[in-house]
């Protein structure tokens, strides 16, 4: 009875050890920093396959225990891959996710050492046989892209994009953002073309490169070409928020727009704010910050504060932003004394039906519009309506 124990002990050891044999000759990971695992693959001319998980992650622990021991796999990706993996709970994870904008978990990733640019990839759990055939498309196209290279007399792509690399080494990174070396913008041509196209969009990282180095791509594209890109970029932007309402999203817009020179940064940043606002129906917002510019800057926008009085009278009844609408109105034809000033204050009253105040102010709109050599048909129609009106 005693020996039967000891022999079944024997045997449960014995299968431990080759279970401990076998995870160790399977799937080799490296346990090394982004930078080291690049390096090799470069040293090797072999791509990367990058590997994502969690702890939570069910379809994880299945590949980690029925797909990456196999025999067969571990083989092939040891022989063709240099393999690394990125726990995205990890501090890395978090950069990596912004990198690479992982969307599902397992994400499978092959990438070419060349700047860290993605062959192919697939999300989700895996048989043994999917990663098989995953590997081998990625290492053709891998291939096919070395044999391109060579051919155009380039030693590899990697040379020509080497410094456009992104870092995930704690040494390059500084509060958790993505940081460039300046050696690598500054001699990837290419890469800056690609980052500056993909600035377009606000929720690209691309925009976080640009503006972190910012001065290396005015000197590439010059000031006026950079602000235009992320002018347009942020309008796009806004209308994107506002089909969400997506108050971080609007947010970083108007910061990013706030960071720009060399543009008339006040009437921009309050475009921005009054399109969001009217897009979401917020209308004291709305007023707030048409208040607030009036009150910092110097020179308002005429063409855009009476354009905002407008909006509001055809969009809103409400007696506090009409109020609020009436005072810049009076504060603006007060201090300037125009024709379009005084006609919009005069339209202001009307939707709050002050028309004896209004006439008035009419009145004065048609004296400026004489003043100013301006057609006073309009200001005519104007009086008439008030006159029917009281």
């Amino acid at each position: 009875m005693r020996t039967l124990l000891i022999l079944k002990i024997a045997i449960f050891l014995m299968c431990a050890n080759i279970q401990t044999l076998s995870a160790s000759s399977g799937l080799n990971f490296k346990n090394a920093s982004w930078d080291e695992v690049l390096e090799e693959a470069r040293e090797k001319n072999l791509p990367i396959f990058v590997k994502t998980y969690a702890s939570y992650c069910m379809p994880c622990r299945m590949m980690d225990s029925e797909v990456f021991p196999k025999p067969e796999v571990a083989q092939y990706f040891n022989e063709n891959f240099v393999n690394f993996k990125v726990d995205m709970q990890s501090k890395i994870g978090s950069i990596f996710n912004l990198v690479y904008s992982v969307e599902g978990i397992p994400d499978l990733l092959f990438i070419n050492p060349a700047g860290g640019d993605i062959i192919t990839r697939s999300n989700g759990g895996k048989s043994y046989r999917e990663v098989l055939s995953l590997g081998a498309e990625a290492l053709e196209k891998y291939n096919n892209e070395m044999l391109l290279a060579s051919s155009r007399n380039e030693p590899s792509l990697v040379l020509d994009k080497l410094n456009a690399k992104i870092h995930f080494d704690s040494k390059f990174l500084k509060n958790e953002e993505i940081k460039l070396t300046e050696n690598a913008i500054t001699n990837s041509s290419s890469y800056l073309e690609e980052v500056f196209n993909g600035a377009s969009n606000f929720n690209s990282n691309k925009v976080d490169i640009l503006l972190d180095n910012k001065e290396s791509f005015i000197k590439a594209f010059g000031e006026d070409k950079i602000n235009s890109q992320l002018m347009q970029a942020s309008s796009f932007a806004i209308e994107e928020a506002i089909l969400s309402a997506n108050d971080q999203l609007f947010e970083k817009t108007i910061n990013i727009v706030s960071d720009l020179d060399n543009i008339n940064k006040a009437s921009e940043i309050l475009n921005l704010e009054l399109k969001y606002h009217q897009g979401t129906n917020n209308w004291g917002l709305y007023s707030k910050s048409v208040k607030n510019y009036i009150n910092r800057t110097f020179e308002p926008n005429a063409t855009l504060i009476i354009t905002a009085g407008e909006t509001i009278v055809e969009n809103t009844s409400d007696r506090k932003n009409l109020k609020m609408a009436e005072k810049w109105a009076k504060k603006l034809s007060k201090q300037y004394m125009t024709y379009d000033y005084y006609y919009n204050y005069a339209i202001i009253l009307i939707k709050q039906e002050k028309y004896v105040k209004a006439e008035k102010i009419a009145q004065k709109a048609f004296q400026r519009a004489q003043f100013e050599r301006i057609d006073v048909k309009e200001c005519q129609v104007l009086l008439k309506q008030i006159a029917y009106l009281k």
